[in-house]
């Protein structure tokens, strides 16, 4: 099975995966350690909110009809979210969080 390149938005890594529904893959700004626990924290302090930009999205949110909605976020944006929340996924040697977009805090202009 070959890799499937996905869109790369400006300044962001180019990667090679997708996520599905509505979930996010973020380049965290900072080294993070997962603990025995499974959750996430940031090397250099304990904040509670994590930056971070958004390198792919899920096509979105299926409703009870079947229909899609898409997500609010692209890729290239650069957001918040709970430095506990979300998978470390490690690709290409480069450490990813996936997470649901409902638990973006806000979007970053």
């Amino acid at each position: 099975m070959s890799k499937q390149k996905s869109a790369k938005a400006p300044n962001t890594p180019e990667v090679f995966f997708r996520v599905l529904g509505e979930n996010v893959a973020v380049l965290p700004d900072e080294k993070l350690k997962e603990t025995d626990g499974g959750i996430l924290l940031p090397e250099k302090n304990k904040e509670p909110y994590l930056r971070g930009t958004v390198v792919a999205v899920g096509n979105g949110y299926i409703i009870n009809d079947g229909a899609t909605i898409p997500l609010g976020v692209k890729p290239g944006e650069r957001i918040i979210y709970p430095a506990d929340t979300g998978y470390m996924v490690k690709e290409d040697g480069v450490d990813y969080v996936v997470i649901r977009e409902k638990m973006i805090v806000m979007v970053l202009h």
